[in-house]
């Protein structure tokens, strides 16, 4: 928690631009298991919460969905209901899974991809990232007005 309630102004900003700075090439130790930080700032005129959701704990839409719930909850919104669980999805996966049509399909496209094993390429030769490699995330924002767009 960064608290600047008592800050002036200028300092706000200033701490603020120092923080997105930090944060916004904060690399996490995903190999120790840092997938996610939240930190957050007080401020004279009210909150503001810093994310860091490394992508490989979760894809673009689970992030939507989790921004759009924290701003319902901000907002002092009921989450909605879960319709559907994880007790849910296990059942309907061994049901999918005991089905003899499924079990079928997964081994005609199983049999398929041993046949062709030998004829697909090899790895891809990827770059790797230089010693002391320092490049920085720049974050570019503009707001469009509706009587601008098309």
């Amino acid at each position: 928690v960064h608290d600047l309630r008592q800050a002036g102004a200028e300092q706000v900003q200033q701490r603020l631009a120092a923080l997105r700075a930090e944060l916004s090439h904060r690399k996490l130790a995903v190999e120790q298991g840092q997938v996610l930080d939240i930190q957050l700032s007080l401020l004279p005129d009210g909150t503001r919460l810093h994310l860091n959701l490394d992508m490989l704990a979760a894809d673009a839409l689970s992030l939507r969905t989790l921004l759009g719930d924290l701003v319902l909850l901000y907002r002092q919104h009921p989450l909605p209901a879960l319709d559907y669980t994880f007790a849910r999805y296990l059942a309907d996966l061994r049901q999918e899974q005991a089905s003899t049509e499924q079990r079928d399909r997964h081994q005609q496209a199983r049999d398929y991809w041993l046949q062709r094993l030998d004829q697909l390429p090899g790895a891809p030769s990827l770059p790797i990232k230089p010693q002391g490699d320092d490049r920085q995330v720049c974050r570019r924002h503009h707001w469009l007005p509706p009587s601008e767009r098309q």
